[in-house]
Formats: structure tokens, sequence, C-alpha cells
């Protein structure tokens, strides 16, 4: 599978651009132990398929995200992704705080391999990061 590897994370504190968190920050579980959220799920597979397109809306991004993201990175991005093929499933993992953001962490499973996806989202709703990892090198970091 293609390697994918995403330049697309947006912390509001400490503007980053990286495919993981900031080393700064590091999460915190959720004061509860989270469920899912299908109005999440649904705006997961709804940003997946966007940057599948490379059409992202940006309203739906903060500023900060919006200045890191340019159009050619999302169009580079959108080649890896589009090599997916359409999601069969996405499998919520976590929910986690990060700073000023929610982090929600799901499996993407789709016609042509597996992706993790995290997508950052701010106090006002604004999504300031998102990143995508393929699913077996998060797998083998596991069983290594």
């Amino acid at each position: 599978m293609i390697t994918i590897v995403l330049s697309a994370l947006v912390a509001l504190a400490n503007p980053v651009v990286a495919d993981a968190a900031p080393q700064s920050a590091a999460p915190q579980p959720a004061a509860s132990a989270a469920v899912e959220d299908p109005k999440i799920t649904e705006r997961v597979k709804t940003e997946f398929a966007a940057w599948q397109h490379g059409e992202l809306v940006r309203a739906h991004y903060s500023h900060e995200a919006n200045q890191s993201f340019s159009d050619a990175a999302v169009q580079g991005m959108s080649e890896h992704l589009k090599a997916l093929g359409a999601v069969k499933t996405a499998t919520y993992t976590s929910t986690t705080v990060q700073g000023p953001n929610t982090v929600y962490a799901y499996k993407l499973s789709c016609e042509h391999g597996d992706v993790l996806m995290r997508m950052f989202v701010d106090k006002l709703g604004k999504i300031s990061g998102i990143s995508f990892r393929p699913a077996e090198s998060a797998d083998k970091a596991t069983t290594s």
C-alpha cells in the first residue's frame, strides 16, 4: 500500500505542521468513557471524502488549519487517499483531549486498504488539524 504522510496538524496554541500530535501536549483521556457520536462519525467520513477528492470545505477548518493546508498539499494527499477507494466502514477508536482540541480517532476500512484518521476539533467546532496514517504501520508498531 502507498505510504500516506500528511503534514497537516495545527494546534491552536502552537501551530505546527506534522503527522502526529505535538510532543509538548500529551493526549489526555476524556473526562468520562467516550462513546461514539454518530454525528462525528459522519463528519469524519465527509471530511475523508473531501480530502480524497481534493475539495475541502474551508469553512469547516480553523484559520490556522487553512493556512497550513496549501492547495498543493491537499492535492498531494488527495492522490494518496484516492488509491484507497470508497470507505466501507468507519470504526471509532477513541476520543481524547489535547490542549484546546478534542481529538477523534477512527480506523477507516476502504476498498483497497485501511487508514487511521485523527480529526482535531477546537472549542468552536472547527477542524484545527487532521492526520492520516496507514493502518498497517500502526498495527506493526503495537506488535513490536
